[in-house]
């Protein structure tokens, strides 16, 4: 889908750290038009949302907001938890015992309300991808009366008894001791180019089969998060607010917002009865599938995923006029 109403396409025209909730957030497009706030997924930063997309989606009439979430990018760390008691804890959790995170998933919710509040935003379309995706489930269940619609990108409800895909591993190694990640890093420039390297391996192998960014692209993302923001304490606590967080089925069947599910058919984290799981839980949610698309948003499957999203957007836009009028 292109531009509806020949905007220019344009980067971030606001933005900044907004003390009172600790947390960095973007903008993009005319500050008059309907919010739409994206929430991002684990251990990734508000630059892990591609440039282009959310241009794009600005052009399309909406206020794009992005943010960095708590123990990501450029927002607050949280050290309550730290060192091989964060580790031990994860492993725990990992292994499916009770274990106390160092917030919750709700408490991630929270933060997108209290990032409205200093945006003076009333109410605005949520989406989520992956973690973000939970975040955005429990969001709208529990401020519906701030949420316009709900889009969930590559998630899952939580059900324990959903399959997991082979990429799910990939998440945390616990055939390693519980030990505290090297905090900080490398000084050794050939050092930090490995870790680059290493860290572009890893992000493409969540790619799917039809739909993939290419090496350059992978390399330059991982570089840039890399200089942004490494905080992999970040990391374990946020998979620890995940595995801890229980099944989201019953609280969504309060969702009232009109909701889509965009999943793909080769995810390698979530397989597609996630998303099946997500949409049977909401009244009235459609899950849209994409053959070959995986755990990413590579620039071959922008046009089929803004014409889904539009389709949501502009029809609770259409909706939210009638009741006023």
């Amino acid at each position: 889908m292109g531009q509806t109403d020949g905007r220019a396409l344009t980067g971030p025209v606001a933005g900044g750290y907004a003390e009172a909730c600790g947390l960095y957030w973007q903008a993009y497009g005319n500050a008059s038009d309907p919010v739409l706030l994206m929430i991002r997924g684990l251990g990734s930063q508000l630059i892990h949302w591609p440039e282009n997309l959310l241009q794009r989606i600005a052009g399309e009439g909406y206020r794009v907001v992005v943010f960095d979430n708590r123990d990501s990018g450029l927002s607050d760390k949280h050290r309550a938890l730290t060192g091989n008691l964060l580790a031990e804890r994860l492993q725990q959790a990992w292994q499916g015992e009770a274990a106390e995170p160092a917030y919750t998933l709700t408490d991630m919710a929270a933060d997108v309300a209290h990032l409205m509040d200093v945006l003076d935003i009333q109410q605005a379309h949520i989406l989520g991808g992956s973690m973000g995706g939970l975040i955005a489930q429990i969001f709208a269940a529990q401020w519906p009366e701030r949420t316009l619609s709900l889009s969930v990108v590559f998630s899952t409800s939580l059900d324990a008894q959903l399959p997991k895909g082979h990429g799910w591993n990939l998440l945390y190694d616990d055939s390693q001791a519980p030990v505290a990640a090297a905090l900080s890093l490398p000084d050794d420039a050939r050092t930090f180019a490995d870790m680059v390297r290493a860290a572009a391996a890893e992000s493409a192998l969540y790619t799917g089969t039809d739909h993939r960014p290419t090496d350059e692209q992978q390399l330059q993302l991982a570089e840039q998060a890399l200089r942004r923001c490494y905080c992999p304490e970040g990391y374990m606590r946020q998979l620890l607010a995940i595995l801890c967080h229980s099944d989201l089925r019953e609280a969504n069947r309060s969702i009232t917002a009109p909701a889509l599910v965009l999943h793909g058919s080769a995810d390698p984290i979530f397989p597609v009865a996630c998303g099946q799981s997500i949409a049977d839980s909401i009244g009235g949610a459609r899950l849209e599938v994409l053959t070959g698309w995986g755990h990413d948003l590579p620039d071959s499957m922008h046009d089929w995923f803004i014409s889904r999203l539009a389709g949501l957007l502009q029809g609770s836009d259409a909706g939210v006029a009638c009741s006023a009028g």
